[in-house]
């Protein structure tokens, strides 16, 4: 009985892990395509500011 518990035991803190694994995984995923959508859109301001003074 105590193997089996502790099997159980190993078993839910490697799905833990797992599950903050892929969780940071996402979250820096997602955070990188932030970074690049401000860059794009840092451009793309920088274009209109560039046009605009142009006029």
């Amino acid at each position: 009985m105590d193997k089996l518990i502790e099997l159980a035991s190993t078993l839910v803190a490697e799905a833990f892990i797992a599950v903050l694994a892929a969780w940071l995984t996402n979250r820096y995923r997602n955070r990188q395509e932030q970074q690049s959508e401000v860059g794009a859109l840092r451009v793309q301001a920088d274009a209109m500011t560039v046009a605009a003074m142009e006029l």
